[in-house]
């Protein structure tokens, strides 16, 4: 397998982690706590993610699509308040990382410098989803 196969395989799996978020808007999302909402939009931003291609070619669709989850991520903080810290905490981490990472790749697109990218995409859906799981008990 080659390096960019076995990448954008990889990043494949992570976008699939993020996608099988369960959307927080039940029979009567109208009443529903403002972070349902935006925690639908957080997952709806993510979904771009299973088909970025993980190479050189695509490293500047993934920052676009950063900027988006980390747009929408913003609101599902404010929403969210200290209810749920710890989840945010963890997506604000992986989000970092993420963003440090792909700004190494972006700079000296290498096979060593995109390698993380694998990692650090799955921690994020991995986040997202556990802060997913938590605010759905909420909607």
């Amino acid at each position: 397998m080659t390096v960019t196969k076995f990448l954008t395989s990889g990043l494949a799996a992570g976008g699939l982690l993020v996608i099988s978020l369960t959307g927080c808007g039940g029979s009567d999302a109208s009443n529903a706590p403002p972070v349902c909402t935006s925690m639908d939009k957080l997952s709806t931003s993510v979904q771009d993610l299973r088909d970025t291609a993980l190479n050189k070619d695509g490293l500047s669709s993934l920052q676009t699509n950063v900027k988006k989850i980390r747009s929408s991520f913003t609101q599902v903080k404010t929403d969210a308040k200290q209810q749920f810290s710890p989840q945010v905490e963890a997506v604000n981490t992986a989000m970092s990382t993420l963003s440090d990472n792909l700004s190494t790749a972006v700079a000296n697109p290498s096979a060593a410098t995109i390698a993380p990218l694998v990692t650090d995409v799955s921690k994020v859906g991995t986040s997202i989803k556990a802060l997913g799981d938590a605010i759905s008990k909420t909607c």
